[in-house]
C-alpha cells in the first residue's frame, strides 16, 4: 500500500513480520518534538528523527525501529505525553518533581506557561499548576478545571480521573474530578488515599474507613493507626499495624485471615490471589485465606 502525499511511513519488525503505518507530517513533527529522550530512543534513532525536522513536510522518510515498545511509545505521543504512557490508568502519588516546565500545543501555542511557580508532569486530563501560593488543575488546553485556591494536592486516580485535594484553610481533605472539575467528595476527611480504582481509604478522627467509590459506603472500618494496603490488580489486600498484626480482607471488607500468632513481619501486594510473606527473615507465599502455598525459606520472592 503506497503512502499518500505528505505522509511519513514508519515501519518496524514484530514476530518476523514487517508492519507499516503512514502518518501526516503534523503527527510526525509532534512525535519527534516530544520523544527526543534517551529512555525512549537510542542515540542513532534520535539522529534520524532530527533529520525529519530539517526536511520539507512533503518529503517521505523511513525509520526502522526494532522494538515494538518503542513504536508504541511514539504513536501514543500523538494523544498523550510520555508521562501519560507511564501513568495511564495509574493510581497513587503525584508529586511535583522540581522541574521548571511549561506546555505548548502542536501549533506551537503556549497553553501552560513556565512562569508559574510549579507545573506538574502532564497527564491525559491535564496537570496541576501552582502560582502565587494557590494550586489548581488545568486541562490540556490550559483552562482551569479546578480553580486555584489554598490547596494541597494528594494522590491521583488517572483511571477514574480523580484527584485528592486538601483545603489548607479548613485542614480537611476531599476529592475532585479532574475531568470536569466537580467536587465529588466534600472537605470532611482528615486524609484520603486510593486503594485501587474502586476503593479509597478515608481517615476521620480516630477511625479509618475502606470506602466503595461507586456507592460511597464504608465496607470496612478499623482504627486510625492501622494501614490498609492498596488492592493493586487483585481483590484482596492486607490490613496491619506497622509490621505486625496482619489481616487479609477482600474488597467487600470481609476478614479472610488473621495472623493470630503474630509471626508475619512483612508482606507484598496480592497478585492472582497470592501474596509473598516474610517470617523469621525468610519469604514464602500464602493464598487469600492465609494458607501456605510456598513455605518461608527464600531470601526474596516476587509474585507475577
Amino acid at each position: 500500500m503506497e503512502s499518500k502525499k505528505n505522509e511519513i511511513e514508519i515501519s518496524f519488525s514484530f514476530k518476523n513480520k514487517r508492519i507499516k503505518r503512514h502518518y501526516t507530517p503534523v503527527v510526525k513533527n509532534f512525535i519527534i518534538r516530544n520523544q527526543q529522550k534517551d529512555e525512549i530512543l537510542n542515540s542513532n534513532n534520535i539522529n534520524q528523527a532530527k533529520k525529519y525536522i530539517k526536511k520539507e513536510a512533503g518529503e517521505k522518510q523511513r525509520v526502522n525501529i526494532g522494538r515494538i515498545a518503542v513504536f508504541a511509545a511514539m504513536l501514543l505521543a500523538v494523544l498523550f505525553t510520555w508521562n501519560d504512557l507511564l501513568g495511564i490508568g495509574g493510581v497513587g502519588g503525584f508529586t511535583y518533581d522540581g522541574v521548571k516546565r511549561g506546555y505548548m500545543n502542536t501549533s506551537g501555542d503556549i497553553v501552560i506557561g513556565s512562569k508559574n511557580d510549579a507545573v506538574w508532569p502532564m497527564t491525559r486530563f491535564g496537570t496541576i499548576v501552582k502560582n502565587q501560593g494557590n494550586t489548581g488543575f488545568m486541562n490540556r488546553d490550559g483552562q482551569y478545571t479546578i480553580q486555584p485556591n489554598n490547596y494541597e494536592t494528594g494522590e491521583i486516580d488517572q483511571y477514574n480521573g480523580l484527584l485528592v485535594v486538601k483545603n489548607k484553610d479548613l485542614d480537611k481533605t476531599g476529592i475532585f474530578s479532574i475531568d470536569n472539575g466537580q467536587q465529588v467528595v466534600p472537605f470532611v476527611y482528615d486524609d484520603i488515599t486510593f486503594a485501587g480504582t474502586k476503593r479509597m481509604v478515608a481517615t476521620l478522627e480516630n477511625t479509618k474507613y475502606l470506602v466503595d467509590m461507586e456507592t460511597g459506603e464504608a465496607v470496612f472500618t478499623t482504627v486510625k493507626d492501622d494501614m490498609i494496603d492498596g488492592f493493586g490488580t487483585d481483590v484482596y489486600t492486607w490490613v496491619h499495624k506497622g509490621h505486625s498484626k496482619y489481616r487479609i480482607i477482600d474488597m467487600d471488607g470481609n476478614i479472610l485471615f488473621t495472623d493470630d500468632a503474630n509471626v508475619f513481619s512483612d508482606v507484598k501486594t496480592f497478585t492472582n490471589g497470592h501474596s509473598a510473606v516474610k517470617v523469621n527473615g525468610k519469604w514464602g507465599v500464602v493464598d487469600m485465606n492465609g494458607n501456605w502455598v510456598v513455605q518461608p525459606m527464600y531470601d526474596n520472592i516476587e509474585t507475577l
